[in-house]
């Protein structure tokens, strides 16, 4: 037999461990079923609402599984995705059919070398971030190699041999891990891509396995991705390496740190597209603000979402019928307000960004969408896309921080939806504002579900100079104790004095909760601007 035959008849032999049968019921060939929360990363990767691949939760925000899960290959050999909506996972349960969450994925991102069931990796995107709990935890990414003969962890809802069923309850076994020379003699694939993982007969993965994770030492080591022969044979399984892959996930998952900068006196963070940072470095720049912006990576090993407006507390369904929630691409970033059936106010970085040459420029209109309506910030009242976002045209270094959002239909007004009026006049110093938002409770701090608001106190243009050396008319500073104020997700928020907006939250000063005052754009001073570009 001919060499090239030998290695066509292993390539033939390799499986994906994807379900063809979407209502399977066996396990992963010679395991056990798993205890309730043993497995907390753990989750059903689901097809139009069937069982199809496992997964591994990284993030809050973020799944990974294997991209033969996702996708298949055209008539013209062209590898092709399935449309996100198609998908859902379930966590938080051993249990393939009930229990848990269910949570709909909104974008899945496919290894561009994946070819061969080498690279065979996929990022998926979930529309809510999940709250985690003790069934409901991500793994850490893999630190190094699997040293040969250690033993993995592996664990899915696959069927017990080739043509068996699927079972209810989640399955675990332990593997061995081999080295590439042994993968290569025993089933012809060498790769520093792969992780094989050796097991006695009757033992190992199967379909309906693929995309879910191999552990070591608490750490995602692989992701299913083949058999040969059929399951439960001698031959090794073929799992994507997660060590070899670890920079390309971090940077499809968000798993990213903080831009710190430094101006003067002043210590701010932002977050920028054209600076975000790789989870392995550090960048200085040397000017700008601590942006009031939700970062989704930055809540990664947080627990369920407790933090708030910094001091404030609960709002009751209906107290401030004008704040909404922006949405993109399905997840909180910023707080508005309600002006008209039309339109929201908001702040200008909440949906745009300045590229590398310092160039400001706004993000497609179509990724945002807003909750009104509602106190929660994951459900109740409604959901409406944005169609045109206009933003101020002075806007730059947090001044002129004003956006109008053009709502693709108009807001039914009801007790819990009701615009807000614009500022009639300036604001005196010393008066009681109240801000609210879903902002955290500290810097690099927790979101949480239900509104908050809190009182804060307007100062005069000199003291805010005095206080954080900003001199604008187009600006108000808003004083509070420390442990008070607006953080992260707040950005975008109403500043309210005398049921009106004076205020659009645009940043904080030295980080959130500190004694500083905060900086809020003047709605008075572009009241006219407003009113044009909202036809009002």
């Amino acid at each position: 037999m001919s060499k090239l035959f030998i290695q066509l008849a292993i390539c033939l032999g390799l499986i994906a461990l994807v379900s063809a049968h979407p209502y399977t019921t066996g396990r992963i060939v010679g395991g056990e079923n798993a205890v309730e929360g043993a497995l907390p990363y753990q989750v059903s990767l689901r097809y139009s609402g069937s069982h199809i691949c496992g997964a591994a939760i990284i993030n809050q925000r973020y799944v990974l599984s294997a991209a033969h899960c996702v996708g298949d290959e055209d008539a013209d050999g062209n590898y092709v995705v399935d449309p996100a909506s198609y998908f859902s996972i379930r966590a938080g349960s051993s249990d393939r059919l009930r229990g848990g969450v269910v949570v709909k994925v909104t974008n899945i991102v496919v290894n561009e070398n994946y070819a061969n069931f080498l690279h065979d990796l996929a990022v998926l995107r979930l529309e809510s971030a999940l709250i985690y709990s003790n069934n409901i935890k991500p793994i850490p990414l893999a630190s190094g190699e699997v040293p040969t003969g250690e033993q993995v962890l592996i664990s899915g809802w696959g069927r017990l041999t080739t043509t068996g069923d699927a079972p209810t309850k989640l399955q675990y076994n332990y593997v061995q891990a081999i080295s590439k020379l042994s993968c290569f003699t025993r089933i012809g694939m060498y790769s520093d891509a792969l992780l094989c993982l050796g097991h006695p007969e009757n033992n190992g993965a199967c379909f309906g396995d693929s995309g879910g994770p191999a552990a070591y030492q608490g750490e995602l080591v692989g992701v299913a991705s083949f058999v040969v022969g059929g399951c439960g044979t001698t031959s090794p399984d073929g799992y994507a390496k997660v060590y070899e892959h670890v920079d390309w996930i971090k940077e499809h998952s968000k798993l990213c740190s903080w831009l710190s900068y430094e101006y003067k006196n002043i210590y701010v963070h932002t977050y920028m597209h054209s600076y975000v940072l790789t989870c392995n470095g550090i960048a200085m720049a040397k000017f700008a603000f601590f942006s009031l912006i939700c970062l989704i990576c930055a809540v990664i090993g947080q627990a369920s979402p407790t933090a708030r407006v910094v001091g404030g507390v609960d709002a009751y369904e209906g107290q401030f019928p004008h704040q909404i929630s922006l949405r993109r691409n399905g997840s909180h970033t910023c707080g508005g307000s309600i002006i008209s059936k039309n339109f929201i106010l908001t702040a200008a970085h909440c949906v745009g960004t300045t590229d590398a040459a310092g160039t400001y420029y706004t993000y497609n209109a179509t990724t945002f969408t807003v909750r009104a309506g509602s106190t929660d910030r994951f459900r109740g009242g409604v959901v409406v896309n944005v169609k045109e976002i206009i933003t101020h045209e002075n806007y730059g270094n947090f001044l002129n921080d004003v956006a109008l959002l053009h709502l693709s239909e108009p807001l039914i007004l009801s007790k819990n939806i009701q615009p807000i009026k614009l500022a009639t006049k300036e604001l005196p110093s010393g008066t009681p504002v109240i801000i609210s938002g879903w902002g955290r409770l500290k810097a690099g701090g927790d979101l949480p579900q239900k509104l908050q608001w809190n009182t804060l106190s307007a100062i005069s243009r000199d003291e805010c100079k005095a206080a954080i050396y900003w001199d604008s008319d187009a600006l108000i500073c808003l004083a509070h104790n420390p442990n008070n104020g607006a953080c992260n997700g707040d950005s975008g928020g109403p500043a309210l004095y005398e049921s009106e907006v004076v205020g659009i939250a645009g940043f904080v000063y030295g980080g959130c909760g500190t004694g500083n005052p905060d900086g809020y754009a003047k709605v008075y001073y572009h009241v006219n601007w407003i009113n044009e570009h909202a036809g009002l």
